[in-house]
Protein backbone atom coordinates (compact mmCIF):
# COMPACT_ATOMS: atom_id res chain seq x y z
CA UNK A 1 0.00 0.00 0.00
CA UNK A 2 2.06 3.52 -1.18
CA UNK A 3 -1.38 5.64 -1.23
CA UNK A 4 -4.62 5.79 0.87
CA UNK A 5 -7.61 6.02 -1.66
CA UNK A 6 -9.88 8.71 -1.03
CA UNK A 7 -12.66 5.59 -0.25
CA UNK A 8 -10.02 4.50 2.87
CA UNK A 9 -9.96 8.00 4.44
CA UNK A 10 -12.93 7.72 6.84
CA UNK A 11 -10.98 4.55 7.93
CA UNK A 12 -7.48 6.11 8.25
CA UNK A 13 -9.63 8.58 10.67
CA UNK A 14 -11.63 6.63 12.71
CA UNK A 15 -8.06 4.52 13.50
CA UNK A 16 -9.08 1.19 11.32
CA UNK A 17 -6.47 -1.51 12.50
CA UNK A 18 -6.37 -3.16 9.03
CA UNK A 19 -5.81 -0.04 7.55
CA UNK A 20 -2.69 0.87 9.92
CA UNK A 21 -1.34 -2.36 9.91
CA UNK A 22 -0.98 -2.56 5.99
CA UNK A 23 0.87 0.94 6.64
CA UNK A 24 3.05 -0.05 9.14
CA UNK A 25 3.96 -3.45 7.24
CA UNK A 26 4.51 -1.62 3.70
CA UNK A 27 6.33 1.37 5.28
CA UNK A 28 8.09 0.81 8.08
CA UNK A 29 11.11 -0.53 6.45
CA UNK A 30 11.51 2.46 4.28
CA UNK A 31 11.28 4.74 7.23
CA UNK A 32 13.94 2.55 9.00
CA UNK A 33 15.86 3.67 6.40
CA UNK A 34 14.86 6.81 6.40
CA UNK A 35 15.72 7.24 10.41
CA UNK A 36 19.12 5.62 10.35
CA UNK A 37 20.97 8.46 9.44
CA UNK A 38 19.44 9.85 13.24
CA UNK A 39 19.85 6.81 15.10
CA UNK A 40 22.40 5.10 17.31
CA UNK A 41 21.80 2.01 15.51
CA UNK A 42 19.12 -0.01 14.34
CA UNK A 43 17.62 -0.64 18.30
CA UNK A 44 17.30 3.55 18.32
CA UNK A 45 16.22 3.71 14.30
CA UNK A 46 13.40 0.82 15.30
CA UNK A 47 12.72 3.25 18.41
CA UNK A 48 12.29 6.20 16.03
CA UNK A 49 9.73 4.31 13.54
CA UNK A 50 8.06 3.15 16.37
CA UNK A 51 7.35 6.45 18.02
CA UNK A 52 6.76 7.98 14.55
CA UNK A 53 3.79 5.01 13.92
CA UNK A 54 2.69 6.20 17.52
CA UNK A 55 2.14 9.76 16.51
CA UNK A 56 0.95 8.84 12.99
CA UNK A 57 -1.84 7.01 14.91
CA UNK A 58 -2.62 9.81 17.38
CA UNK A 59 -2.68 12.71 15.01
CA UNK A 60 -4.62 10.94 12.04
CA UNK A 61 -7.16 13.52 12.19
CA UNK A 62 -5.02 16.52 11.76
CA UNK A 63 -3.99 14.83 8.30
CA UNK A 64 -5.56 17.15 5.57
CA UNK A 65 -5.25 15.10 2.65
CA UNK A 66 -3.86 17.82 0.86
CA UNK A 67 -0.46 16.50 0.06
CA UNK A 68 0.45 12.83 0.00
CA UNK A 69 0.09 10.64 3.39
CA UNK A 70 3.79 9.04 2.88
CA UNK A 71 4.42 12.29 2.37
CA UNK A 72 2.85 13.25 5.95
CA UNK A 73 4.06 10.69 7.64
CA UNK A 74 7.70 11.05 6.23
CA UNK A 75 7.52 14.83 7.95
CA UNK A 76 6.49 13.53 11.24
CA UNK A 77 9.23 10.97 11.14
CA UNK A 78 11.65 14.02 10.44
CA UNK A 79 10.13 15.89 13.03
CA UNK A 80 10.40 12.95 15.49
CA UNK A 81 14.15 12.97 14.96
CA UNK A 82 14.68 16.27 14.85
CA UNK A 83 12.99 16.14 18.78
CA UNK A 84 15.23 13.79 19.74
CA UNK A 85 17.93 16.02 18.83
CA UNK A 86 16.95 18.82 20.31
CA UNK A 87 15.99 16.76 23.62
CA UNK A 88 19.89 15.49 23.74
CA UNK A 89 21.09 18.99 22.60
CA UNK A 90 19.16 20.55 25.53
CA UNK A 91 20.54 17.69 27.97
CA UNK A 92 23.85 18.06 26.98
CA UNK A 93 23.74 21.81 27.07
CA UNK A 94 22.68 21.21 30.82
CA UNK A 95 25.69 19.13 31.59
CA UNK A 96 29.45 21.19 32.04
CA UNK A 97 31.93 20.40 29.19
CA UNK A 98 34.47 17.51 30.52
CA UNK A 99 37.29 19.17 29.11
CA UNK A 100 37.33 22.89 31.56
CA UNK A 101 37.72 20.58 34.43
CA UNK A 102 40.95 19.32 33.25
CA UNK A 103 42.39 23.16 34.36
CA UNK A 104 42.87 23.87 38.08
CA UNK A 105 41.92 26.31 40.60
CA UNK A 106 39.21 28.97 41.01
CA UNK A 107 39.59 30.18 37.22
CA UNK A 108 38.54 26.72 35.97
CA UNK A 109 35.62 26.51 37.90
CA UNK A 110 34.34 29.93 36.87
CA UNK A 111 34.90 28.74 32.93
CA UNK A 112 32.62 25.23 33.73
CA UNK A 113 30.23 28.08 35.16
CA UNK A 114 30.25 30.29 32.54
CA UNK A 115 30.43 27.60 29.72
CA UNK A 116 26.92 25.59 31.21
CA UNK A 117 25.36 28.72 32.04
CA UNK A 118 25.96 29.92 28.31
CA UNK A 119 24.82 26.67 26.71
CA UNK A 120 21.53 26.81 28.93
CA UNK A 121 20.91 30.23 28.07
CA UNK A 122 21.08 29.24 24.02
CA UNK A 123 19.76 26.36 23.94
CA UNK A 124 16.62 28.45 25.70
CA UNK A 125 17.01 30.84 23.48
CA UNK A 126 16.36 28.39 20.37
CA UNK A 127 14.07 26.20 22.10
CA UNK A 128 12.00 29.69 21.34
CA UNK A 129 12.26 29.90 18.29
CA UNK A 130 9.17 29.01 16.02
CA UNK A 131 9.54 25.07 14.81
CA UNK A 132 10.67 26.21 11.36
CA UNK A 133 13.69 28.39 12.50
CA UNK A 134 14.50 25.73 14.91
CA UNK A 135 14.57 23.21 12.36
CA UNK A 136 16.43 25.50 10.09
CA UNK A 137 19.41 26.30 13.14
CA UNK A 138 19.59 22.42 14.01
CA UNK A 139 19.93 21.51 9.93
CA UNK A 140 22.82 24.46 9.52
CA UNK A 141 24.62 23.30 12.73
CA UNK A 142 24.20 19.94 11.74
CA UNK A 143 25.42 20.51 7.97
CA UNK A 144 28.63 22.38 9.76
CA UNK A 145 29.15 19.31 11.83
CA UNK A 146 28.74 17.42 8.60
CA UNK A 147 31.33 19.73 6.62
CA UNK A 148 33.70 19.81 9.06
CA UNK A 149 33.72 16.01 9.43
CA UNK A 150 34.26 14.50 6.89
CA UNK A 151 36.35 17.72 4.71
CA UNK A 152 39.17 16.20 3.33
CA UNK A 153 41.18 18.90 5.70
CA UNK A 154 39.88 16.97 8.76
Amino acid sequence: MTLLDPNDLPAFYSGDASLFRCLVEAHTPRLIAFVRPFADGDDDAEDLVQETWQLVYRKRETFRGTGTLLGWIYSIARNVCLGRRRRAAARSAALPDPELHMGAGAASAELVVEDAEFRRDLNTAIMQLPDRERDRSEERRVGKECRSRWSPDH
